[in-house]
């Protein structure tokens, strides 16, 4: 699913129609496989704008977003992901550092499997990548976030011409090994672990371990 020119000149029909001046835009994409959606989220006061300048510039920027860098990550990682654009008073979106969270859905069973298959595609991305979160369920690794603070006049070219460090994608499953066995020690946790030069320093980590106790009189933990 990628998103199209005229659905980006529906959405500033309707920031438009409410003169919204827009401070911020709030993303979020689904690859569910029944309903597939993007939200865009303009946010900011209404009945301020009028000039015609303003909404023209606002939609040439978005369709910059769209075909720079929105689509092209859409396609390679194929996550949901959420993130935030600012926009300045002449509705230019700033494009130098724009943090984006993408959403790994970790199955339950052989997630090395799972990583092995998508970090071929998502460490193209390594020198965007600042940290990591993660979170463990009932003794098992149950989600894990990247994010980024992405340059958008450099990323589509990186795309289209790099090739992953396929070592760099060997210690991240050394990495990730050790991140299941530390979550099968706990009944709730999570964490964050910093990111540098598209290396995971796991030794670095800030952990949160939940004490999860049933008021039934039984304890849920083992």
């Amino acid at each position: 699913m990628i998103l199209r020119d005229l659905q980006i000149s529906n959405t500033v029909k309707e920031i438009k129609k409410f003169k919204q001046s827009v401070n911020k835009i709030y993303l979020r994409y689904s690859n569910k496989t029944i309903e597939p959606y993007f939200h865009i989220k303009p946010t900011g006061p209404i009945d301020v704008i009028s000039d015609e300048e303003y909404y023209e510039n606002l939609e040439d920027n978005l369709s910059f977003m769209m075909y720079s860098w929105l689509n092209p990550i859409i396609k390679q990682s194929d996550h949901c992901f959420e993130g935030v654009l600012q926009v300045d008073g002449d509705g230019n979106i700033e494009t130098d550092e724009i943090p984006l969270e993408l959403i790994l859905k970790v199955p339950d069973n052989n997630n090395l499997n799972f990583f092995k298959r998508n970090l071929s595609k998502l460490l193209l991305l390594e020198q965007f990548i600042t940290k990591v979160t993660f979170k463990g369920h009932k003794k098992r690794l149950s989600a894990m976030n990247i994010h980024l603070r992405i340059n958008a006049k450099q990323i589509t070219k990186l795309l289209k011409t790099k090739e992953c460090n396929q070592a760099l994608v060997r210690d991240w499953l050394a990495n990730i090994e050790e991140l299941n066995e530390l979550t099968s020690r706990f009944y709730a946790i999570e964490g964050s672990i910093p990111v540098a030069n598209g290396k995971i320093t796991l030794q670095l980590k800030e952990i949160t371990v939940t004490c999860h106790h049933s008021l039934n009189g039984e304890s849920d933990q083992e």
